[in-house]
């Protein structure tokens, strides 16, 4: 028995158990490869012992092992944890060794020899893949306490349904001895990705097969699917967005490589949408032909629509900081203006006064008028000044709540924005400098624009300058030809390398005790990469703040030359 050691803790790790020294140490090389650290076992007793001493992120069981087979190792890891992904080896007899690894949790298996080691590197990425999803939907479920009680229910029916759909191929694989082999096959590639339902196509990407779960879910019937691409179920069940995010997908298939984790939503018969998520390999006759797909489909409905949510939460808050923004920014203009009138008045009804008792002199009536020219001069400079800030706080107000493109002025509205949240920076005693090109001129997405900077500047006042009274903030603005560059920096407290490398995934936060939702600055970055069509580079280290480089096109979708 063998131990890889490395000093890199963020790396995953892997235990492989196998008593053939040859697989085990191919698997070990490849994995390594892959920057995997990987533990070895030669037997089940002893990669036990080694699964409690190491607690690796996945564990690779071979079945048949002296001393303690695979299954044995299975229960006894059943009953330290659930969380950790099996994925079990067995040979091409093993089939019913195989389904009993997968009734007793194993995540997916693999039939060795394995001619194609990029087959175990899919199952590896797959399974831990579904790892984290697991353990971020945890985190999600313990920052929205209210939805606790409802998808405890969910995820208890979706875990008997999977029970069920376990059963049935089980008792379908003992039925279908003679093709034993296509079975085999099949429970392999399907094992590939976890799902809510299973699919297959033939060799002109027309649906063969999509287990019942499908059914159940979208309301559809197999005469509705069936026989139909998925080109054609999106254009009649479908959308225009969706059509045309489908003709790379279909370009990706029609050159007979593996698709992963495609979204695209489907119009149910009772008006609502569902939002589907599939993954799928091509398949292969024995003379090497391409003969079709195979797959699996997730219903991600509910997570979209929650995300969406959350997102537009972060909108709402951003807008009603601006409103907060609005007043307190048009109070002194106002306050001005209303002295001023105020002492006009006064003044105006003095004069009425000594008119009417014909005291009025010539002097008193000339200090009259040039007191009310400095007044009325005053009245209309703030007022002038309320009016032309009450419109940059409604272009920002309009730009955050649509998504329209139009032309606008980089530093000027950089500096709208930074006006709005002048209220929050004035309290805090920390300052923003703007530098660069002032004249950059942009057709883009200015609402975008306004949220990446409120983003990025509550991010230093409420995590970057943590206990400091008097932090920096420097926004740069350069461009070339086609692109704008906006640098941001700050001189905070700075993150180590640990969490820059999770400051952009979706529910990460340090404040999650606070109210923080850690959607700040993925929404940052995928307003970034999606809706500005731009690049994003983020560097920081302790005690030394952190910097975005953010580069855009001027004209998000115009052509390069």
């Amino acid at each position: 028995m063998s131990i890889a050691t490395s000093s890199h803790a963020n790396r995953k790790s892997i235990l492989t158990i196998e008593d053939e020294s040859t697989i085990r140490h191919s698997f070990r090389d490849y994995l390594e490869d892959l920057d995997y650290i990987v533990y070895e076992a030669d037997d089940g007793r002893a990669g036990l012992e080694l699964f409690k001493q190491k607690q690796p992120d996945l564990l690779l069981i071979d079945i048949r092992m002296p001393k303690m087979n695979g299954l044995e190792v299975l229960r006894e890891v059943n009953k330290l944890t659930h969380d950790t992904p099996v994925i079990v080896v067995s040979g091409t007899s093993g089939v019913r060794e195989v389904v009993e690894a997968l009734r007793l949790g194993a995540w997916d298996y693999l039939v060795k020899p394995i001619p194609d080691m990029h087959v175990l590197r899919h199952a590896v990425e797959s399974a831990l893949e579904r790892a984290d999803l697991l353990r971020a939907n945890t985190l999600y479920r313990e920052h929205l306490e209210e939805e606790v009680a409802r998808r405890t229910e969910e995820l208890k029916q979706h875990q008997e349904h999977l029970e069920e759909m376990v059963d049935a191929r089980t008792e379908e694989l003992r039925r279908e001895v003679a093709e034993r082999k296509l079975a085999e096959q099949r429970v392999r590639d399907i094992a590939l990705s976890s799902s809510d339902w299973f699919w297959e196509m033939n060799g002109d990407l027309r649906f063969t097969y999509i287990s019942s779960r499908f059914f159940q879910l979208s309301g559809f019937t197999p005469e509705e699917v069936l026989g139909k691409s998925r080109k054609e179920l999106v254009a009649i069940y479908g959308s225009a967005k969706a059509s045309s995010e489908l003709e790379s997908n279909e370009q990706t298939m029609i050159q007979h490589r593996g698709i992963r984790n495609f979204e695209y939503p489907l119009l149910l018969k009772d008006g609502t949408t569902m939002v589907v998520r599939s993954s799928g390999v091509p398949m292969f006759d024995a003379k090497a032909q391409f003969s079709g797909y195979r797959g699996s489909g997730t219903d991600v409905t509910e997570l979209r629509s929650t995300q969406e949510k959350l997102q537009q939460s972060e909108k709402l808050a951003a807008l009603g900081g601006l409103v907060a923004g609005v007043s307190h920014e048009i109070n002194t203009p106002v306050g001005i203006s209303i002295t001023a009138a105020t002492h006009l008045r006064d003044t105006t009804r003095s004069i009425q006064r000594l008119y009417s008792e014909e005291q009025l002199s010539a002097q008193e009536l000339e200090e009259y008028l040039a007191d009310a020219d400095q007044a009325s001069s005053m009245i209309y400079a703030n007022l002038n000044r309320a009016a032309e800030l009450i419109k940059s706080f409604k272009q920002i107000a309009v730009d955050q709540t649509t998504s329209e493109r139009r032309l606008f002025e980089l530093g000027s509205y950089v500096r709208e924005v930074l006006l709005s949240l002048n209220p929050r920076i004035r309290k805090t005693g920390h300052q923003v400098h703007i530098e660069g090109d002032q004249e950059i001129k942009m057709f883009s997405y200015p609402g975008a624009v306004s949220q990446i900077i409120t983003n990025l500047v509550m991010n230093s006042l409420i995590h970057g300058f943590e206990g400091m009274d008097n932090g920096n903030i420097r926004i740069t603005l350069e461009t070339d030809a086609q692109h704008a560059r906006f640098i941001y920096q700050d001189d905070g407290k700075g993150m180590d390398k640990e969490q820059l490398k999770k400051i952009f995934e979706p529910f990460y936060t340090t404040k999650r005790g606070a109210g923080g939702t850690g959607l700040g600055m993925n929404i940052l970055y995928n307003l970034v990469t999606e809706t500005l069509q731009g690049s994003l580079q983020s560097s920081s280290s302790p005690g030394h703040g952190v910097r975005f480089e953010i580069r855009l096109p001027l004209n998000p979708g115009a052509t390069e030359e």
